[in-house]
């Protein structure tokens, strides 16, 4: 929706003009429609807020940015999807409101019940606000972590943006690239790449999903926890939570789906993107359309199952073809702009497909993150639903049994078709991260030891579920999507993210997300009644993917020159088992892919914001 960016310290300290004017050029793509800012004095000390806009909700001048009332201040990122709701209840509390936004009704909420208004907002969300009477400033992100929040702490000073080169354009300290991070992504993957509040600068920190920075008179600072907590799974019998799990998606799409613009949607052949097309479609009044990205590699050609609910759903629909030709300088341009890595290759997919929806006149499009990680959609869920078996005694030979004969076979990955191989294994390395095994000889420093994972449940899927929500899958999906679509100039909106639905799937048996060979089991169950059963009940599960050989010419020189044109990178890797690698006629495996394009975008990252 759009930027946000600041300072809070003492006056002296104050961002020079020419900071804040490049700062504001720099926060245009994420907000094209119009630019403001607030400064806030208060005695020897101070606070600037800048945003930039993009207009989606009461796209009239009333609601810019930073809005500001008797009581408090707001520079706000993100969409309130309940805003309507929240709006009705403080009516009644004798609230005036003075324009149709979700911004208003937030900054009514947060002067109404300051921090604990929170818990009322479903949504996404990362803002500023300050109180004037309590002299209270809030920094947040939202429970899942769809809108980025970067802070960075300098002395008695807080800079603070959605980007890290905001930061880094209105602080006066020279942040240096962290190679210590960047070894540790090498060596476990792009699942680690935003799975802390550490980011690839030293001294830039990520704002954790669900926490919020509090300064108290511009003096004291405390971070505090405001995610979803008490999860415990509940005796629920299958129909009864099928039929709670569907009311909570059709309450929840109906608020998602407020727009004053009109709304697109990502499509593959897949269940997630499926069932947010088909609930989409029952709420969209206005112009709705899908696009889909034609893939070249046959491995990832979709094209048969998105062609069945185009017709099924009776919905307008666009292929976009991949263009390889400016590859480089497609990636160029994002981890220049954006600040931020790439993380694989799907993005460069997703890049050009945003690209075309925002030249189609969309300014929102929905996808369908969420899915497999709430409801266990992936096939090392198999395997550790196998492992939670075997420890209980109950029921193994015969899922093991189903897994081997339907689930297997369709397996590509080496490390996750053979479940024994998989248990010895994930005792020594996480498991979502044994894939990369395989990338082991790549590398010149390597990490043996395991990393930490927290432990909320002690049944393994729940807990590895629930770890992927907050520590690895789903951040590796939501920080590129908002990076990239926001670049564009368009809102990524994630619907299958929701607190109650989120609650539902951790409380329901792990027998209603997998059984008979199938993960998300109770999804398809659902979306069954809307869509061919051949894509509902296909085991298949194909990824928006494509061979890195697809999108560059990995054997060009220049290509080579590119990759290892950094000492420091190249200090961490295995150069010449790479050039094998890049040199070899066959099909690199998708580890290999990712190894080499996380190689390409740390370059990159180290050309424009390394040390000069």
């Amino acid at each position: 929706m759009c930027g946000i960016a600041g300072f809070i310290g003492k006056k002296k300290d104050l961002p020079s003009k020419k900071k804040l004017k490049n700062c504001k050029n720099l926060m245009e793509t994420r907000g094209p429609d119009g630019f403001k800012y607030k400064l806030i004095n208060h005695g020897n000390n101070a606070s600037i807020i800048l945003h930039s806009r993009l207009a989606i909700i009461d796209p009239k001048e009333r609601s810019d940015q930073p809005m500001e009332d008797e009581t408090g201040v707001l520079a706000f990122n993100g969409m309130i999807y309940n805003y309507l709701e929240i709006k009705k209840t403080l009516k009644k509390k004798n609230i005036h409101f003075q324009t149709k936004s979700d911004t208003e009704v937030l900054l009514k909420l947060l002067n109404t019940l300051g921090i604990s208004g929170l818990k009322q907002l479903e949504g996404m969300w990362s803002f500023f606000y300050f109180n004037k009477k309590t002299n209270q400033m809030i920094l947040s992100r939202d429970t899942f972590g769809e809108k980025p929040l970067y802070y960075s702490i300098v002395g008695k000073s807080i800079y603070f943006g959605s980007n890290i080169n905001y930061i880094k354009q209105l602080s006066n300290k020279k942040y240096l690239l962290d190679y210590g991070k960047i070894n540790l992504s090498l060596n476990f993957g792009y699942k680690t790449f935003f799975s802390d509040e550490n980011t690839f600068f030293k001294n830039i920190n990520s704002l954790k999903p669900g926490n919020s920075l509090i300064v108290d008179n511009f003096d004291r600072v405390k971070i505090i926890n405001n995610s979803i907590k008490n999860l415990k799974i509940e005796n629920f019998n299958y129909q009864n939570s099928k039929k709670k799990i569907k009311k909570t998606l059709n309450e929840n799409f109906s608020r998602v789906i407020r727009s004053d613009f009109p709304v697109a949607c990502l499509l593959s052949g897949g269940i997630d993107s499926n069932l947010v097309a088909s609930f989409a479609k029952k709420f969209v009044a206005k112009k709705f359309k899908c696009f889909s990205i034609k893939n070249r590699d046959e491995n990832y050609d979709e094209s048969s199952n998105i062609d069945m609910t185009v017709k099924k759903l009776k919905i307008k629909h666009s292929y976009i073809t991949y263009n390889r030709r400016d590859s480089i300088k497609h990636l160029e341009i994002l981890v220049k702009q954006t600040s931020c890595i790439v993380p694989t290759i799907t993005w460069l997919l997703y890049s050009s497909l945003i690209k075309k929806i925002k030249e189609n006149g969309y300014k929102v499009v929905l996808g369908g993150a969420g899915g497999d990680e709430f409801f266990a959609g992936y096939y090392i869920h198999h395997l550790l639903h196998l492992k939670n078996l075997k420890r209980n005694k109950s029921g193994f030979s015969q899922y093991y049994n189903d897994w081997y004969k339907k689930v297997r076979p369709l397996v590509r990955s080496k490390y996750l078709n053979d479940f024994y191989f998989f248990l010895k294994n994930s005792k020594k390395i996480n498991s979502n991260l044994t894939p990369f095994l395989e990338n082991r000889n790549l590398l010149k420093k390597k990490i043996k030891k395991k990393i930490e994972e927290k432990i909320v449940f002690k049944d393994e899927l729940k807990n590895f579920l629930y770890h992927e929500i907050f520590y690895s899958s789903l951040p590796a999906q939501l920080v590129p999507a908002d990076n990239i679509s926001m670049f564009h100039g368009v809102e990524h909106r994630s619907p299958i993210l929701n607190k109650d639905l989120f609650r539902l799937s951790f409380s329901i048996k792990n027998d209603y997300l997998i059984k008979n060979g199938y993960g998300k089991f109770i999804l398809r169950d659902i979306l069954s009644n809307y869509l061919n059963k051949k894509i509902a009940w296909s085991r298949n599960k194909i990824g928006f993917f494509t061979d890195i050989k697809n999108i560059f010419n990995i054997k060009d020189k220049n290509f080579k020159k590119l990759l290892f044109q950094s000492k420091k990178i190249n200090s961490l890797v295995n150069k010449k088992e790479v050039e094998k690698i890049l040199n070899q006629n066959k099909k690199l495996t998708n580890s290999q892919s990712h190894f080499i394009f996380s190689i390409l975008n740390f370059v990159l990252l180290e050309k424009y914001y390394g040390k000069k």
